[in-house]
């Protein structure tokens, strides 16, 4: 996570994700943990998911046109993306404190915010540099789709990242 990442208290991470998912009420409240974790990766879900049906558009235009380097990137970002809305149906937290009453750690609910804040800026960038790569010329096409590329591995590094935090709570 960036530098500045780490200098905003916990209240401007809750406000910044209430932004943008206005039920989301931060992990505080023990009894309502799951519930808020399972809201969160379900919004993570559905914007990711959005970026499935242009992506399958455009691989498609490109091989049609022949394009099949170009071609390459893309097809590995749909199979991340894909593994990636897998693994937000069902992350694999293991046996974890994170959901029981014991109290919360005010710099690791801290992190936790953060990397929620992160992965939704993140899959933000990616419909947006999706968005983009329809309009890029055919000489500027390749580098454009491995930074989609590059920023689905940010994304899938950041979300690997919040589920070992979460694996490792207490």
């Amino acid at each position: 996570m960036s530098e500045e990442a780490h200098l905003s208290p916990i209240n401007e991470w809750v406000e910044r994700l209430q932004s943008v998912l206005p039920a989301y009420r931060g992990y505080t409240d023990h009894a309502s943990r799951r519930e808020q974790d399972a809201l969160y990766r379900q919004y993570l879900s559905e914007r990711l998911g959005e970026v499935l049906e242009p992506l399958e558009q455009l691989i498609g235009e490109w091989t049609r046109a022949g394009q099949f380097i170009e071609v390459l990137p893309l097809e590995r970002v749909r199979e991340k993306v894909r593994a990636l809305l897998h693994d937000l149906g069902a992350p694999d937290y293991g046996a974890t404190a994170f959901f029981t009453e014991r109290p919360v750690n005010e710099a690791m609910l801290d992190l936790l915010y953060q990397y929620e804040v992160v992965l939704q800026e993140q899959v933000r960038a990616v419909q947006v540099q999706l968005e983009r790569l329809r309009t890029e010329p055919p000489e500027d096409f390749l580098s454009a789709a491995e930074r989609l590329e590059a920023t689905v591995l940010a994304l899938e590094a950041e979300f690997k990242g919040r589920c070992e935090m979460i694996r490792q709570w207490g």
